[in-house]
């Protein structure tokens, strides 16, 4: 099929078991720090970042969650994201919860400038030199995929908005764009649908005008149990994964039943792995400053990941509250946002990027 633009039959789906599952923990069971409640993706106010000590109960901690963190974006993004190109597409139907007609869920798919314009210029051979952003620039890109870990359901009654169309989430896939890759966020209704995002990606890459050789994860916050669950035991069909304030579980399951009682509580997705993928490269940016809980399942996640001898780069931010890439303003920030995307564009083959400017979407 010969596609100028996007075009695709959508996979239907049946109500099967879901091989992610949420369990039945009572809330009364967990007290732990203020700020392990706020897991939305980059939604935390700075003045946040330093919860008080003592453990308090869930109902007392609700309150800090604000849909209002959602109005943030990014704070650097790059030259070109205003002429980013964004594509709303069904990827999956399903049977109505309610005897209703079928769910269609789609994806917002954020594409470069110039996209379909279909040049070369140096296809196939990078070149680092000055910052030429889109120096193997062709019709066919590499995928950049953002985990959405809350049900749409569930984000909405906490946030007030679904994952897709959050400010951050928004950003973040024009910033993406603008570095070169087709950027996704999506719909979504079961933790099984980072798995159908990825397939329909995959059997759809023409369609798409993307590289589906070339895909890889970004996970913020509690999103990333879900992008954790998926990519550990699927990490072939993936070249990369971002993980960026984040909940993390290990195969020990440290923390597990925390982790779990969260996620019944707030409604993201939750789940276990089995092993650390030794041969997906994989990064994580530490805030120093972010909630004792998160802190320390990714400080265990990098201990197991470095006794299996995983791929994995770990960048320190001493300063970094929860959600550092939509709350602070300055150079050593920015130099962390360039240093992710550079992580994407070098794992696909993609030579680095010059500085990053203030975000223009403002």
């Amino acid at each position: 099929m010969n596609c100028t633009e996007p075009c695709y039959s959508v996979p239907q789906t049946t109500n099967t078991a879901l091989t992610i599952q949420t369990r039945g923990r009572g809330v009364a069971r967990i007290a732990v720090f203020v700020g392990v409640f706020v897991l939305a993706s980059m939604v935390l106010p700075s003045a946040a970042a330093s919860p008080p000590e003592g453990p308090v109960t869930t109902t007392e901690a609700l309150p800090f969650v604000q849909p209002s963190h959602f109005d943030y974006l990014l704070s650097y993004s790059l030259p070109g994201v205003q002429g980013v190109k964004v594509k709303n597409i069904p990827y999956v139907t399903k049977p109505s919860a309610n005897g209703g007609p079928d769910d269609v869920l789609t994806m917002d798919v954020y594409y470069p400038p110039h996209h379909f314009a279909g040049s070369s210029r140096n296809a196939g051979t990078p070149s680092c030199k000055g910052n030429d952003l889109m120096a193997r620039r062709s019709s066919a890109a590499p995928v950049l995929i953002d985990v959405m870990g809350y049900s749409d359901d569930a984000a909405t009654q906490l946030f007030g908005t679904v994952l897709k169309d959050a400010r951050p989430h928004g950003s973040f896939g024009r910033l993406a764009a603008a570095a070169g890759f087709v950027a996704i966020t999506y719909q979504t209704t079961d933790a099984d649908d980072l798995g159908r995002v990825v397939d329909f990606v995959t059997s759809h890459a023409e369609e798409l005008h993307v590289d589906a050789s070339n895909i890889g994860l970004l996970a913020v916050s509690a999103n990333n149990v879900a992008g954790l669950v998926y990519a550990m035991p699927n990490h072939a069909l993936l070249k990369f994964s971002v993980h960026l304030s984040a909940l993390m579980v290990s195969p020990d399951r440290f923390l597990q039943d925390e982790v779990d009682s969260f996620g019944d509580l707030l409604g993201f997705y939750t789940g276990e792995i089995d092993a650390i993928a030794t041969d997906l490269p994989m990064l994580i940016v530490r805030g120093g400053k972010d909630f004792p809980l998160l802190l320390a399942t990714v400080d265990h996640f990098i201990e197991q990941a470095k006794a299996a001898g995983a791929n994995l780069q770990v960048i320190d931010y001493p300063d970094g509250v929860h959600g550092w890439a939509v709350q602070i303003q300055d150079e050593e920030s920015a130099t962390h946002v360039a240093e992710v995307v550079n992580f994407m564009r070098t794992s696909v083959g993609l030579c680095p990027i010059g500085p990053l400017i203030g975000n223009v979407l403002n």
